[in-house]
This record gives C-alpha cells, structure tokens and sequence, in this order.
C-alpha cells in the first residue's frame, strides 16, 4: 500500500508495514499496558472533488503520538493511543466542525463538503485491530443514516 501524503508520525510506517491500514502494532501495546486505544474512522462526503486543503483539516487537531492514514476512496483511519472516549469523540466532532467551515468559506460557489465519523475503544468495542476498526466503520455507517455530518460513538458493537 502506497504512504498517504497525509500520514504523519509514525503512521507513515505504520500504513507502508500493511497491506490493510489495521491497529495491529497498537492494540497489543495498549493491551499489555492497560492503555485505552481509539480508532476513528471518517469519511469526507462531497458533489464534487475533495482537495487536500480539506483534508488536511483532518489533522489539525491531532497530536504527534496519533496515527492517521487513508483508508480507502475518501475514509480516512485516525488512531489515538491513550485516549479516553470522550477525548476521542471531542477530537472527532472538532475535526468534523473543522471540515464544514473551511468548505463554506472563500468561494462565491462553495463546495459542500460534510464528514461523518465513527468512533470505536479497545477494548470496550473489540478486542483486536479487526472488531475494533469494524465498530468504527459500524458507527460512521450510523451517521451517514442518521443525515451525515455527525460524530457516533459505537457502543460494544464488537467483541
């Protein structure tokens, strides 16, 4: 899989070491140190071509410690080690604000662009890469039914 331009940290050799994007070197971390893991998963939604501007919104909240890296057409995986739920859904719902003003503003024909968002815990919603990343996808398959542009939680979806 080829590194996203929008890798950062050690995302970078996080997504180049898999042939899917998967939590696989960070859940067992997590496990072996108690340590709550998050996995995000967002997907731009647009009538028209999303431009890097946009989402580099994606990552101007997160911290040099969190992964993030597409995942495939316009989904983007975001991993926050350390992180409690409430944390991570804070970070989501601020990436998901971020989105909808930079997409309203400077044309006289601004493009709509909106984001919906899963969030997923180890170990609370799975308890491996796999479940985990599933719950995530779960959840912002939620929000997208639920209207789009809305931050869920999922909620022991997985086991």
């Amino acid at each position: 899989m080829p590194v996203s331009p929008y890798a950062r940290g050690p995302a970078q050799a996080w997504v180049a070491d898999q042939s899917t994007p998967t939590a696989t070197h960070h859940a067992p971390q997590a496990a072996s140190d108690g340590a709550a893991m998050q996995a995000v998963l967002a997907e731009l939604e647009s009538l028209g071509t999303v431009d890097a501007a946009t989402q580099t919104q994606l990552i101007a909240d997160l911290r040099q410690t969190d992964l993030i890296a597409r995942y495939g057409g316009e989904e983007f995986a975001v991993l926050l080690p350390e992180t409690t739920k409430m944390v991570a859904m804070q970070v989501a719902e601020r990436m998901r604000a971020a989105v909808e003003v930079r997409s309203n503003q400077g044309s006289p024909w601004p493009q709509t662009i909106t984001v919906s968002i899963g969030v997923a815990t180890y170990p609370e919603d799975g308890q491996g890469d796999a479940p985990v990343l599933q719950a995530a996808d779960q959840a912002m398959y939620v929000a997208k039914r639920q209207g789009r542009n809305r931050v869920i939680g999922a909620r022991g979806v997985a086991g």
